[in-house]
């Protein structure tokens, strides 16, 4: 039987995402710059380690943040060829956003983890789809060769990074978005209907403003729950199944950041 990942996290409905590097043109510029499949790979990957990462410190794993696994274990996790897990955690380590803190077996530390200022709350039960299968099936089932799966994750982290965390809405023009993900608009346009296929984004696009004589910015909501107040609003009643889980370890997403990145938005 194959070995599946530790998922101390398995039974929360959210788990932290970092966002400092999230909503920086030059990162999205050097992800845009790597190969397809590798850069696949690694969005998949950072993704997969704040799914798996400690809240709290242990005896193994004594800094938070962290999280050890083996290529077999990410391969499985993720739905990743060995090779790919190798080549995505070098694309991380490049990039800054992860730190390698032993090879064998691999352990990783999310970088800048614990700054309150900069992180946002992943749906991690939506992601899961079932904590029996040992993977994160949303991800699973995207390809990991196609060039408009790299342009959704991106599109997916940086949405996840902008939203107000009253309305939990991320308004952002498409201007905007091209911008800071290197793409066109025609690649955010796929990327977002990749995303709403798979049932991870939501979205509703604005009519042509007369005044401002140009098309109001796009509204985007992350599909699934993060126990935050407002979210029935977009996804209806909580059902049994979906209370929110206790996180005494973690403040309020977000809580020392405006309500709204709005000088990153301008």
């Amino acid at each position: 039987m194959t070995r599946q990942i530790k998922q101390p996290n398995h039974r929360l409905q959210w788990v932290r995402m970092p966002t400092w590097w999230a909503i920086d043109p030059e990162i999205h510029e050097a992800i845009a710059n790597a190969s397809t499949g590798d850069a696949i790979a690694a969005l998949k990957l950072y993704l997969g380690m704040c799914a798996t990462a400690n809240r709290t410190p242990t005896d193994p794993l004594p800094l938070v943040g962290s999280v050890a696994a083996t290529l077999t274990e990410w391969s499985q996790f993720l739905g990743l060829s060995r090779p790919m897990v190798v080549a995505g955690i070098g694309v991380l380590a490049e990039l800054g956003v992860i730190e390698r803190l032993q090879s064998r077996p691999g352990i990783y530390r999310l970088t800048r983890y614990e700054e309150t200022a900069y992180w946002t709350r992943l749906p991690h039960r939506h992601l899961a789809v079932s904590s029996a299968s040992g993977k994160l099936q949303k991800l699973v089932d995207m390809t990991s060769r196609s060039r408009t799966t790299l342009h959704a994750l991106q599109l997916y982290v940086y949405i996840a990074s902008i939203r107000d965390k009253k309305t939990l809405l991320a308004t952002v023009s498409y201007t905007k978005l091209c911008e800071t993900l290197h793409m066109s608009r025609a690649s955010v346009s796929r990327g977002l209907s990749v995303l709403v296929h798979h049932d991870l984004v939501n979205m509703r696009h604005n009519d042509y403003d007369p005044v401002l004589k140009k098309k109001a910015a796009g509204v985007y909501w992350l599909k699934g729950r993060i126990g935050a107040a407002g979210e029935d609003t977009l996804l209806g009643p909580a059902g049994e199944d979906q209370r929110v889980d206790s996180a005494p370890s973690d403040t309020p997403a977000a809580s020392s950041r405006p309500t709204n990145y709005a000088d990153h938005l301008a």
